[in-house]
């Protein structure tokens, strides 16, 4: 495999993997929430609506605890999320979806859905679906582990 090869791989699924993300968030700022950046609608993503300790959420990121209290720091004090002490751990905080927060999610999911569809009505449907499907397929013969959107993202 020649350098150019390697080099095309990791600038296109970067390129496409920013453009989809920057199209989602200016969606949501223009929507009325403009301090909401790429890392927060990840933390949204793999939250939903529902109540995960610190820890957990940061498991599901695969980020440290310290980097996602500090993203749950951000979102709480803009009133998206609330903290609130375990009742089995005083040690350990939940953290959970205020309704603006809610509210939020489900822009954000209008948002995600209206990226999609432009993106199908670009490369066409079928296009789309053997892309989503190859990606799939690359994904999973690679073993690439990757966080999985709450299954309450999509609830309400």
């Amino acid at each position: 495999m020649n350098a150019v090869l390697n080099s095309n791989f990791l600038h296109l699924f970067s390129a496409l993997s920013k453009d989809f993300e920057q199209r989602v968030v200016s969606t949501i700022q223009h929507d009325g929430h403009p301090k909401i950046r790429p890392a927060h609608i990840t933390l949204f993503s793999l939250l939903g609506r529902e109540h995960l300790r610190l820890t957990e959420l940061a498991e599901r990121a695969h980020i440290s605890q310290q980097a996602m209290g500090k993203l749950v720091k951000e979102l709480a004090s803009l009133h998206y999320l609330q903290r609130q002490s375990d009742q089995d751990d005083k040690r350990a905080k939940i953290i959970s979806v205020t309704e603006k927060g809610s509210a939020l999610i489900t822009i954000m999911n209008q948002a995600i859905i209206s990226t999609t569809s432009s993106y199908v009505d670009t490369l066409g449907q079928e296009d789309a679906t053997a892309l989503s499907k190859q990606l799939e397929n690359t994904v999973d013969k690679l073993g690439i582990e990757y966080p999985t959107p709450s299954k309450t993202l999509y609830s309400k």
